[in-house]
């Protein structure tokens, strides 16, 4: 994959796992520690049925998927923003001649703020708030003569932390949403980027990862500079940056794919040389890469996703390696990576070990999207008091002639609605619906929907 696919996977990623908070499954004690976790295996039968270009999507890769909280789904792509209601879609796109349309038509990130303002990241059309009375959009750009405007026009990633901050990446900088009227819809920005005058300034401009520890760190993520820390409890009048590269711990990779943290408080950065660790209280970063002659290290040090399901486990996708299941016993032990690769003798493994996207749906099942391997199921939840130490994954692929199978073995982002319904984004085969069956044993089933020509509410494109 070259450099602009890999980025546009990695949005992909940032954006689902923060969307992971959806639908909790587990009862949690009031230190608020995750129950643990038995393995079983259990087969659910489910229905997937596609979403495509025939069916109204604007275009068939779905770069990020998003449900608002009055239960929408939508699908940005890289030909506009697409709304759903479960029947029909509606287009949203940039028309010149409407200053109140989308300012670009390639979509990276898709949230929603505390107060239920749904904010679109495009590639270089800045960020926009979606007005959901009028359908339109107000749209943010840099302005080089207004330092209080974004300071990139190239959106990465729009995280929302707990206290309600809107934290927006891009290509070029840090910014944090100052201030915000919500009659006239004008919004004031305040940019970090990299000074040399300035010890305390971020290291790094092109923002990639955003991640907010339980006790409130935030740490930044770029593929310039590495990481970066925000202490909890900023102000937003003065912002100082820790970076762990240049200050803390020089032995640190600069080029950040995903960030998250586990139980003990320790935090974990995925990069393309290794799996690092930061434990609590320490300043140094501990290294893990793969070792041939161990097969409970990790499996390969290309991580792309780093994913913690509703019990607290984190599981690493990786690009080649499979995917890996971390345990750690507490907060200084060394990990195990319990690995789940493609064998081609055994059925019931992993379809491909290039790992797109990890997301746990309401019902205890991981969900995996490979590259051109097609979408993987692992049933995670405890269903009977009897431990197994091995589970199956039932694979989902394009079978040639077959109408029911997956629509397209790249799976870059799965999301589950309020349903139950899963929606799976893919690269070239538009977009597929899971719903539920209500009987176990039947076979899943692909419905696939194809491009009608002259069909001005259908896709335009398979």
């Amino acid at each position: 994959m070259n450099d602009m696919s890999n980025l546009s996977h990695l949005y992909l990623c940032l954006f689902i796992t923060f969307l992971g908070i959806v639908s909790p499954i587990v009862s949690y004690s009031e230190n608020g520690e995750a129950p643990s976790v038995m393995w079983h295996e259990h087969r659910q039968n489910l229905r997937f049925q596609k979403l495509s270009t025939n069916d109204g999507l604007s275009q068939s890769s779905v770069l990020t998927i998003f449900q608002d909280h009055t239960g929408f789904m939508w699908f940005g792509t890289e030909d506009g923003l697409n709304r759903y209601d479960g029947h029909n879609f509606k287009i949203f796109k940039h028309h010149p001649d409407d200053t109140n349309t989308l300012r670009s038509n390639w979509i990276t990130t898709l949230n929603e703020d505390l107060d239920g303002n749904m904010w679109v990241g495009t590639e270089g059309g800045g960020l926009h708030r979606y007005d959901s009375e009028r359908e339109t959009f107000m749209s943010y750009r840099h302005d080089s003569q207004d330092p209080k405007s974004i300071s990139d026009g190239r959106v990465n990633v729009v995280f929302v932390s707990r206290a309600g901050d809107v934290w927006i990446g891009t290509q070029d900088g840090l910014n944090l949403l100052d201030s915000y009227n919500s009659e006239t819809g004008e919004a004031d920005f305040k940019s970090f980027l990299p000074d040399d005058a300035e010890p305390q300034s971020i290291l790094g401009s092109y923002v990639t990862a955003i991640h907010e520890q339980q006790d409130g760190t935030i740490w930044v993520g770029t593929v310039d500079g590495g990481l970066n820390k925000i202490d909890k409890g900023y102000s937003q009048r003065k912002i100082n940056f820790i970076n762990y590269n240049s200050i803390v711990d020089k032995t640190f990779p600069a080029r950040i794919l995903s960030i998250n943290s586990d139980k003990f408080g320790s935090l974990w950065v995925g990069t393309e040389d290794g799996l690092y660790r930061l434990q609590s209280g320490q300043d140094i970063f501990e290294r893990f890469e793969k070792n041939e002659n161990d097969s409970s290290s990790l499996s390969f040090n290309f991580v792309r996703e780093l994913y913690k399901d509703q019990a607290g486990t984190i599981w690493l996708g990786t690009d080649g390696g499979g995917l890996n299941r971390l345990e750690v016993t507490d907060k200084s032990a060394s990990p195990t990576f319990i690995r789940y690769q493609h064998n081609k003798n055994d059925s019931n493994s992993i379809s491909r070990n290039a790992i797109e996207s990890i997301y746990e749906d309401s019902s205890g099942n991981l969900w995996v999207g490979t590259y051109f391997g097609g979408i993987n199921k692992l049933p995670l939840r405890k269903i009977t008091d009897d431990p197994r130490e091995e589970q199956s994954f039932f694979g989902f692929y394009t079978v040639p002639g077959d109408y029911n199978s997956l629509s397209h073995n790249s799976v870059n982002a799965i999301l589950e609605d309020r349903y139950g319904r899963l929606w799976v984004g893919t690269d070239g085969g538009g977009l597929d619906l899971i719903t539920p069956k209500d009987k176990l044993g039947q076979r899943v089933q692909f419905e696939h929907i194809r491009k009608k020509t002259g069909n001005r509410t259908g896709l335009n494109d398979d």
